[in-house]
């Protein structure tokens, strides 16, 4: 199983679209403001999605609900790689909306009750880190396959095209899965058992301070990682387009090139940084120790990467960014494996998508708002924008624990 939950994360990130999409979008005639609203309606739609999507999979089956995830996905391909106008977009992301909700905290169930049943709970770090660098391996491969299409036939069109067969490779990956288990064996599957699930699900998020807490902590640190990831591509091009003006006025493709070459080190740094996330916590003792010293290197990385933008060095802020890649796949199957502890195993799926919704809010506020900035301040702006946002959060919640430490010792 542990192969076919590493071929899940490879297939997964065959995105081959990924790393031209905004660029793609602008083509189009999209403007920063409106992919950036994009961006944000395809993260609140998630969203609003996202607690009955986890539901649905508790509940009638995480294999199927994964299928129907997929479906989504490629109708989405089709819609967003052809579509003529802003309508075709949006619906798209629509599409591409619901098969993240579907797909968003039920594959993490699944390996986790795999880990639970086989016994091999201490072993979540480690595992669970080696099938996330199976998606990074797979997101630097699709960023060559990119590359290849874009040198050779130039038509970032049908990068949508191509997507569509490593995701059909996919549903048929999932029937090789174990059988669908119904966790609410309840024979009332209608709104009533739905709603009680939810109930129970918030009740126990919100009776855990050390849930709500962790909660936070993924809006904020995945949130920033992934507000920002999408922006990379227009680095560099920046830096791309910085180049060619110096050296190759005559390329039209090193761009192109250099955009692919970003993305295969990103992604390759992100494996990498998968791999050895569970050094880092027996390296560093304990698991708080290990992801508060990824905070502080996360906010060091984001100075340095605002200064270097701010004076137009386009490609050095850009592979801060790669950096920051290794460092949020270290810290993501390190977080995971410390909030699993903490969650019943019969809502695993509901309360993994409780999570995912603080990130999904988190992206759905800042999307819009860094499409706004990008737009009449510039690109090189959106690093100082992450790095106060972290900044304020970070002493927001030092003064929050500073006042219930001071409550208690009172």
């Amino acid at each position: 199983m542990i192969f076919r939950f590493s071929l899940y994360g490879f297939l997964k990130n065959q995105l081959y679209f990924d790393a031209f999409l905004l660029i793609h979008m602008h083509h189009c005639g999209l403007s920063y403001v409106s992919i950036g609203f994009l961006l944000g309606f395809k993260s609140l739609l998630k969203n609003v999605l996202e607690i009955p999507s986890g539901l649905f999979s508790d509940i009638v089956g995480h294999r199927k609900t994964l299928i129907w995830g997929w479906i989504s996905y490629i109708i989405s391909f089709f819609l967003i790689g052809y579509g003529k106008s802003v309508t075709f977009f949006f619906i798209g992301f629509a599409f591409f909306a619901l098969g993240e909700a579907f797909r968003t905290g039920t594959h993490k169930a699944i390996i986790f009750s795999y880990l639970t049943k086989t016994g091999q709970q201490e072993k979540r770090t480690k595992i669970y880190g080696y099938t996330r660098s199976w998606s990074q391996i797979g997101s630097a491969f699709a960023s060559l396959v990119a590359g290849i299409v874009i040198i050779f036939f130039d038509n970032i069109q049908l990068l949508f095209f191509l997507a569509v067969v490593p995701y059909s490779l996919g549903i048929i990956n999932f029937y090789f899965y174990p059988g669908d288990t119904i966790v609410n064996t309840n024979s009332n599957r209608g709104f009533a058992s739905f709603f009680k699930m939810l109930y129970e699900s918030i009740k126990i998020v919100l009776r855990k301070k050390e849930l709500v807490g962790k909660i936070t902590n993924s809006m904020f640190f995945d949130g920033t990682f992934h507000s920002l990831k999408p922006w990379f591509q227009i680095l560099l091009l920046y830096a791309g387009l910085n180049f060619e003006k110096s050296y190759l006025a005559e390329s039209s493709r090193i761009s192109g090139i250099i955009i692919v070459s970003g993305y295969v080190i990103l992604h390759s740094a992100g494996a990498l940084g998968s791999r050895i996330s569970y050094k880092f916590v027996y390296n560093n003792s304990a698991t708080g120790k290990a992801l508060n010293k990824l905070w502080g290197a996360v906010i060091i990385l984001l100075v340095s990467m605002s200064i270097f933008a701010y004076l137009n060095f386009y490609m050095l802020a850009a592979s801060h960014l790669i950096i920051f890649a290794f460092l949020y796949n270290i810290w993501r199957p390190i977080f995971l494996a410390d909030f699993d502890k903490s969650t019943p195993e019969n809502l695993q799926a509901m309360v993994l998508s409780i999570e995912s919704q603080g990130k999904s809010i988190f992206q759905s506020i800042t999307a819009p708002v860094a499409g706004i900035v990008s737009h009449y301040a510039g690109v090189k702006a959106l690093p100082l924008f992450f790095c106060l946002i972290i900044i304020c959060y970070l002493a927001t919640r030092t003064v929050v624990f500073s006042f219930r430490s001071n409550q208690i010792h009172s």
